[in-house]
């Protein structure tokens, strides 16, 4: 078979011989692009007066809406266009052939002023051009709504990568670091709307890029050429206007308004700069959903350049967040919001009010309830507001049924004296309205550390900086039974050096009592609520007592670190409840003193 042959047997030749064109057979073949789902190339010498024509074979749905804007709405402008010599269904399967003029022309580049100068001009005019269309009923849908959904499986599709045996621990930061940016911006969702609300819709291009844009030069002057119409759509133009995110066209707002204007369609520049920062975002959810194509099954070498170019858009989502919200790398950009609104306030005291009838308790459990808000907030962002509140009912609720407010019956017989310094000072705990001044559980860290070998030391270090037990296990390199059984022999030796006291159910069980107690209740000796605490084993269905008064670690210093927010709770490996204690650090709301000691101190748990 001669090169000539091979020519004609090619797809697109085939295709483009069905067109019935003057010219069948290209000079040479060029493959442009060819990806998973499109493939692009170039037939030299079959368009008009000799010209080259691009073939596109890509999903018929992609080839339609492109149609629909050569069409529909490019006929319509006073902007050179390509010419579409026609499409053509493939037999085989559900994809299309389209046939378009050779672009030529210059490389845009929108670090040139005249460059983008032209690009405002040329969009303002489309998008007012579109505006007074009906391509609504004929294109997709670009609305907030749809990148939202873009978000949400992205981040699916990245926490499961997570689990990928493959991943290197830099790998795992990039992968982090994404889950963490799209948890902020879903937490900001309702501001992202409220920027583009009130904004008439009209056509979006979707890939406003510096690749898909030609500079032709006419007799006239350099004029605008737009290519790749296929991922175009109808809504907030809010992505064509973004600046600078990556190789954007980053259109001149000034020409962009007034072409605007001179269309009939005014659009004032704080507007115009308040969807830029808002498409910014957009356009880079858009381009993680492309990064995120991967199956997971697929090899480390198929999914090495994803996780590349996710590390690009993580950092550029940073720089977004800045410009939209002026939130710093690192920071969720979400603490107390929920907390500070009066609205909120008045709903969580009508709960509080359902709840119990005593004032002083009810003054309790709604310090309880807010410290409850604002750790959900802080580390499950994004939920709906009616999420929170009934987590707050439910954990109030829970908390009572536990007998753990600061009033309880069940401390009334507790031991009250505690020792400082390896001198008895006789302190008296008060059982009125007065709560005994706690030990610091950094001091019990220390005494228990003296007594393990450096792994069980390491394990305790964890739970002290508040780590759950499958962090614990990633960040040791051990295996979650390893820290699990550390964990219970940390708690037996609790019980060794008199830090805290069995549990009245394993006292009667050793003293021959009833046999009411299950071997889980023997195996799973709660603690006492500072020893507990302290290395993250508790068990809620015992009463909590404090520390005995010749238990607590030799240091000079307990007053000033029981003031600290040292938060070491730690929950049981099967719950999924978050501690109510405060992350060492972060601002907590106004609570009085009873409460205060309770949510900053490292003796509190659900």
């Amino acid at each position: 078979m001669t090169e000539s042959e091979n020519l004609l047997e090619h797809g697109a030749v085939k295709a483009w011989s069905q067109l019935g064109p003057q010219r069948i057979e290209p000079l040479s073949l060029e493959v442009l692009k060819r990806g998973k789902t499109s493939a692009v190339f170039r037939l030299a010498g079959v368009g008009a007066d000799g010209s080259a024509v691009i073939a596109k074979k890509y999903p018929a749905a992609a080839a339609a809406v492109e149609r629909t804007v050569y069409e529909e709405l490019l006929t319509r402008v006073p902007f050179p266009r390509l010419r579409l010599y026609g499409w053509v269904k493939d037999q085989k399967d559900d994809y299309c052939w389209l046939f378009l003029e050779d672009p030529g022309g210059l490389q845009y580049s929108p670090l040139s002023e005249e460059h983008r100068a032209l690009a405002g001009r040329w969009l303002g005019t489309i998008h007012s051009a579109a505006m007074r269309g009906v391509l609504a009923f004929s294109l997709p849908r670009r609305e907030p709504s749809h990148y939202l959904r873009l978000l949400r499986t992205s981040r699916s599709k990245v926490r499961e990568l997570l689990a990928h045996p493959a991943m290197t621990e830099e790998d795992l930061t990039i992968l982090r670091t994404i889950i963490s940016h799209c948890d902020v911006i879903e937490s900001r969702w309702d501001d992202l709307e409220n920027m583009c609300c009130d904004q008439r819709q009209t056509v979006v291009h979707g890939d406003f890029a510096a690749k898909n844009v030609r500079i032709r030069i006419t007799k006239a002057g350099p004029v605008l050429v737009v290519l790749d119409w296929g991922i175009a759509g109808w809504g907030i133009p809010a992505t064509d206007l973004a600046q600078f995110a990556g190789h954007t066209v980053s259109p001149d707002f000034t020409e962009y308004c007034s072409a605007m204007d001179r269309c009939g369609t005014p659009l004032d520049m704080q507007t115009v700069r308040r969807l830029a920062d808002c498409g910014k975002i957009f356009r880079l959810l858009d381009a993680i959903a492309w990064a995120c194509s991967w199956e997971v099954g697929d090899s480390y070498s198929r999914l090495k350049k994803p996780v590349s170019l996710l590390e690009r858009y993580a950092t550029r989502l940073t720089d977004a967040l800045r410009a939209a919200w002026g939130i710093d790398s690192g920071r969720s950009g979400i603490t107390n919001r929920l907390v500070e609104e009066a609205g909120i306030r008045q709903t969580l005291r009508k709960i509080v009010n359902r709840l119990i009838a005593d004032p002083a308790l009810q003054e309790d459990l709604m310090q309880e309830g807010f410290i409850r808000l604002w750790k959900l907030e802080v580390e499950q962002p994004g939920r709906t507001r009616s999420w929170y509140l009934q987590n707050c009912r439910f954990h109030l609720q829970h908390w009572m049924e536990l007998g753990r407010s600061l009033d309880s019956r069940k401390r009334a017989s507790a031991d009250k004296r505690v020792t400082l310094d390896g001198v008895d000072d006789e302190l008296q705990c008060p059982t009125g309205d007065k709560l005994f001044e706690v030990v610091s559980a950094r001091d019990i860290v220390s005494t228990l550390a003296g007594h393990l070998d450096p792994s069980e030391s390491a394990v305790v270090g964890g739970l002290a900086d508040g780590l759950r037990l499958q962090e614990i296990a990633v960040r040791l390199n051990l295996s979650y039974p390893t820290v699990l059984k550390y964990r219970r022999k940390i708690a037996a030796l609790t019980i060794k050096l008199g830090i805290s006291t069995p549990s009245r159910a394993l006292r009667s069980r050793n003293a021959g009592g009833s046999g009411d107690c299950h071997r889980s209740d023997h195996r799973r000796a709660p603690l006492s609520l500072a020893a507990s605490k302290s290395v993250g084993y508790a068990d809620r269905r015992d009463t909590i007592v404090p520390l005995r008064s010749d238990a607590v670690a030799q240091s000079r210093c307990l007053k000033k670190l029981a003031r600290r927010p040292n938060h070491m709770a730690e929950d049981d490996a099967s719950s999924e409840t978050a501690p109510i204690g405060t992350e060492c650090g972060q601002p907590t709301p106004d609570i009085s003193p009873k409460v205060d000691v309770m949510a900053r101190s490292a003796f509190q748990h659900t």
